[in-house]
């Protein structure tokens, strides 16, 4: 199943829905992320419920997301699962990384970091992830849309609200407000450390 472009743009494919599990039968799913050019590696479970459903957390942007839905190897039944439903969500709007030079503060999407909260606590940033705020647009306007992911902001995964108070000391970013937790769907170039 291809999600790319699914309006509005921007969304997030955030659960799918299995349908005739019976007892004993197994589903097989991999996902891409570039448009089914690789996969990661298959997930595979005989896990149905009492329904004979069975709902899966995807949580990712649609921009070149590909699920791949496979007859699964193992089980004791012929495996003959369907797809239900597909539950997408949107914001309107984008997360804009707050940035910083050479991965310091809340931009070290390229390894991943943790960054110190105001009164305490730490928030892991995962590989590609980035902290920012949320920036609204027109939903209609693919232009600005499309703008902002080649400047590097990405699809919001994570709403704070209230917002998160960055610590000020021991990182770049003293004392930000941050709004959202965003991915990059396109590569930066290496920085220039202005």
């Amino acid at each position: 199943m291809n999600f790319d472009n699914v309006q509005p743009f921007g969304s997030t494919v955030t659960s799918v829905q299995l349908g005739s599990l019976q007892t004993g039968e197994c589903y097989r799913i991999s996902i891409s992320t570039d448009l089914g050019v690789t996969f990661g590696a298959p997930f595979q479970a005989c896990d149905g419920d009492s329904n004979f459903t069975k709902t899966l957390d995807i949580n990712l942007p649609t921009d070149g997301l590909v699920l791949k839905f496979e007859k699964a190897t193992g089980g004791t039944g012929d495996n003959d699962y369907v797809v239900n439903s597909v539950t997408t969500s949107f914001v309107a709007g984008i997360c804009h990384n707050i940035g910083g030079p050479r991965e310091l503060g809340a931009n070290c999407d390229a390894s991943g970091c943790t960054v110190n909260l105001a009164g305490g606590g730490t928030l892991d940033v995962l590989e590609g992830e980035f902290l920012g705020i949320i920036v609204p647009f027109n939903t209609l306007s693919e232009g600005a849309l499309n703008a902002h992911i080649k400047h590097g902001d990405g699809p919001i995964l994570s709403i704070f609200d209230p917002a998160l108070h960055l610590a000020s000391t021991g990182q770049i970013h003293l004392a930000s407000n941050v709004e959202c937790l965003g991915v990059r769907t396109v590569p930066q170039p290496p920085d220039h450390g202005n």
